[in-house]
């Protein structure tokens, strides 16, 4: 989450994509951040594990737009 903060500190974005799971960090506490002190960035999450209380949670906290990563597997 730093180093998507720092990066917004330094360029103007208009949308922020990002998913909710993420290697050592949490991707609804980025979402209330920029929500929080970045007013002009829209903000598009999107998740392969989804439930509703995340969809909720995310749309209350600024998240504008919430999809779901479909997976398919096959077999070979």
């Amino acid at each position: 989450m730093q180093t998507a903060i720092k990066l917004l500190d330094s360029i103007n974005i208009d949308l922020l994509i990002t998913d909710l799971k993420m290697p050592g960090d949490n991707g609804i506490e980025l979402v209330r951040h920029v929500s929080e002190n970045f007013k002009g960035i829209g903000i598009l999450v999107i998740t392969g594990f989804p439930s509703i209380e995340s969809a909720v949670e995310s749309i209350k906290i600024g998240a504008e737009e919430y999809l779901v990563k479909s997976l398919q597997i096959k077999n070979c």
